[in-house]
């Protein structure tokens, strides 16, 4: 009886010892596809989530071809349609190129950088509030940019260019860090910090005053 009780359970800590190994093995194999993904698809599969997402917009819906804009009132005429496409920003210095749309979603951030419905529009002479995820083919070089570099925003009225003269880390619910002010046009473009999975409760801002603006 004690022999077979010895047997019973040595050939159960045989088991555990089988059962612990296999998972060691499956968090090793886990771990390492997860590594190799960030270091050599994501920015493959991140393009291409942007290439799909960019051929299942329907932008024919929503032109925004009657957008013109206002001399006297310096403001526009109509505005673009809520969640469709206006415009797209560039930063040539850190290989940024993002369509613009009207409002901040999940939808609208999928497909490219979202403009703050609540902020101004280019050549209003306010406060432009921009926001893009943070991963690869969206705003994951924006961490890059320097004082002096330039942001190029084309829309579907005019052409603008904005100088960079400050970027700065904030908090989720610093709101006071993006001012809403008519007094001078500036251009607000944020994302999440830092790189990571998931939401963060940090911002890295940069900040734009424009320097040269030509209507359509």
């Amino acid at each position: 009886m004690l022999q077979r009780l010895k047997k019973k359970a040595t050939k159960n800590n045989t088991i555990v010892k089988v059962i612990i190994k296999s998972m060691i093995i499956t968090f090793f194999f886990s771990f390492f596809f997860i590594f190799m993904y960030f270091l050599l698809i994501d920015d493959t599969v991140s393009l291409y989530t942007v290439f799909i997402n960019n051929l299942s917009m329907n932008d024919r819906e929503h032109d925004n071809s009657d957008v013109t804009y206002d001399f006297n009132k310096h403001e526009l005429n109509k505005y673009p349609a809520l969640n469709s496409k206006y415009g797209k920003l560039t930063i040539e210095s850190v290989n940024i190129k993002l369509p613009i749309y009207l409002g901040d979603s999940y939808k609208v951030l999928a497909k490219g950088l979202g403009h703050y419905a609540g902020s101004n529009f280019p050549g209003e002479g306010g406060s432009i509030i921009m926001a893009g995820h943070n991963t690869k083919g969206y705003l994951y070089n924006l961490y890059d940019v320097n004082i002096g570099d330039t942001i190029d925003v084309k829309t579907v009225y005019g052409h603008f260019v904005y100088e960079v003269f400050k970027t700065d880390i904030i908090k989720e619910k610093e709101n006071n860090k993006l001012p809403l002010v008519l007094s001078e046009e500036t251009l607000m473009v944020y994302t999440c910090y830092p790189h990571t999975l998931g939401r963060t409760n940090k911002r890295f801002v940069v900040y734009a005053h424009l320097v040269e603006a030509s209507y359509e």
